[in-house]
């Protein structure tokens, strides 16, 4: 199962059309795979404790006892998950986390490359942030609920991507 959120606490809401895009961009992707069933789940919760706690319930319902969900996410989401602004508090920003690491929920983490501007093609003034300096900050039962991910490198933004792909208007 997929899951593709049409609302980011940073960004504009994403539209239908826009939505259908990005479904049918996967569709082509894993047409010759081996992954078997799956799904693409639109969501209307930006933060990533909002959809656990508006989603997991009828999903843990329909799959094994203490099965794990993981989220594929790059280290600039890692940095906003562990961002507080996104909270009440620094205090709810932890006991988020850990709500979601108690109901076996996982975060696999990429690097991505920081770009100092917003240019497609990368600079030597950027900087590749693997995550491990931010996982190194982490109380050791958080740590539990992330995995870096290593040798793992995409220097693109999913805005540059959207950028690239979009078909102009006529």
């Amino acid at each position: 199962l997929f899951e593709l959120s049409l609302t980011n606490p940073d960004k504009p809401s994403m539209d239908v059309q826009e939505a259908s895009r990005r479904a049918n961009i996967l569709k082509e992707a894993l047409a010759d795979s081996n992954i078997g069933e799956w799904g693409v789940l639109f969501t209307s919760a930006p933060l990533f404790s909002q959809k656990v706690e508006k989603y997991y319930p009828n999903i843990a319902t329909n799959v094994e006892e203490n099965a794990q969900f993981s989220f594929v996410i790059g280290t600039d989401t890692m940095v906003r998950i562990l961002n507080p602004k996104y909270y009440a508090d620094e205090a709810a920003m932890w006991e988020a986390i850990r709500e979601m690491k108690s109901l076996g929920i996982h975060f696999f983490v990429g690097g991505r490359l920081q770009q100092e501007n917003a240019t497609p093609t990368p600079t030597a003034s950027d900087v590749f942030l693997s995550g491990h300096d931010e996982y190194d900050k982490l109380p050791s039962d958080v740590k539990e609920a992330f995995t870096i991910l290593p040798n793992f490198r995409v220097d693109v933004s999913s805005s540059e991507i959207r950028k690239r792909t979009s078909v102009p208007e006529s």
